[in-house]
């Protein structure tokens, strides 16, 4: 609390996002969710005769009733993990809408290669850093910028990222998260504590569990690589990224347990499958 009032207040009077620490920014973004915990349990254990069973009860159920201060290593995981998997039954919708956005409101070379994205995607690979800078002015405005994309859309785009879902406040997240990736490479990727880096994963849609520490930093590096050069216009592509980069990670995969996760283009797709494949005869070819 004392921390959040703290940076609240320099916020207030002016001071720019970019001279804040990366924990200064993750606590003024995540201590609004953490607080409506803390004040509810209080609330109720605050009821005469009953209040203490509240704090039993908070016990039974710590993913409800307590903050990730007051879980332990185990629960830190099984929570995570159990956020996170709701956050990824929102991208095969958000993928969906993606989509239709492209085949109905945009055209010519910008059409071509919004759909190459796409067909990668579906290919269970991953557009690159580069791919994904070379259209990053298509989320400045219509059909893709935050206040632009269709109200189903935006929410799916909000779940998936688990920020507000008010358009406003979603690009205010969008932003301090961008900061929050600044500030990271200012202190060194590789200086984050095991439990921040995982955090730092899972916030930017990578199960971290399940792949080794070098993983994780290489995963946080591209990512990086490619936040540092968007801006508050283009922060929607930022809050697209999860999906992008991490659809196809294996350990994603593993989370969702066989359950119908894997995203089929309902149309294109064929070029890029003729493309990809004709490169896998062609290595085959080159080692005989």
């Amino acid at each position: 609390m004392k921390d959040y009032v703290s940076v609240s207040k320099d916020m207030w009077s002016g001071r720019e996002l970019h001279t804040f620490s990366r924990r200064e920014l993750e606590i003024y973004q995540e201590f609004p969710k953490d607080i409506t915990k803390i004040v509810t349990l209080l609330f109720l254990a605050a009821i005469p005769f009953i209040g203490n069973g509240f704090i039993v009860i908070g016990y039974m159920y710590p993913r409800l009733f307590f903050t990730h201060h007051l879980w332990n290593e185990e629960q830190k995981v099984e929570f995570g993990q159990y956020f996170h998997k709701h956050k990824l039954s929102h991208y095969h919708n958000l993928l969906e809408h993606f989509d239709k956005q492209v085949e109905r409101h945009t055209d010519g070379q910008t059409q071509e290669q919004l759909r190459i994205i796409l067909d990668e995607i579906a290919c269970s690979s991953h557009p690159t850093v580069d791919e994904l800078l070379q259209v990053k002015t298509q989320f400045e405005s219509f059909p893709f910028s935050v206040d632009d994309v269709p109200t189903v859309y935006f929410r799916h785009l909000a779940l998936v990222c688990n920020f507000s879902k008010r358009r406003a406040q979603l690009k205010q997240d969008g932003l301090i998260l961008l900061h929050i990736d600044r500030a990271m490479m200012r202190e060194g990727i590789e200086n984050l504590t095991e439990y921040e880096m995982c955090k730092s994963c899972l916030k930017r849609g990578l199960n971290p569990y399940g792949i080794t520490r070098e993983e994780r930093i290489k995963f946080l590096q591209m990512w990086t690589e490619l936040s540092q050069q968007l801006d508050e216009k283009n922060v929607s592509l930022l809050l697209h990224c999860p999906v992008f980069l991490t659809y196809n990670s294996a350990t994603n995969i593993q989370l969702m347990k066989g359950k119908k996760y894997k995203w089929h283009r309902k149309r294109g797709g064929l070029k890029l499958r003729k493309i990809l494949s004709s490169k896998v005869k062609k290595k085959d070819g080159d080692k005989v």
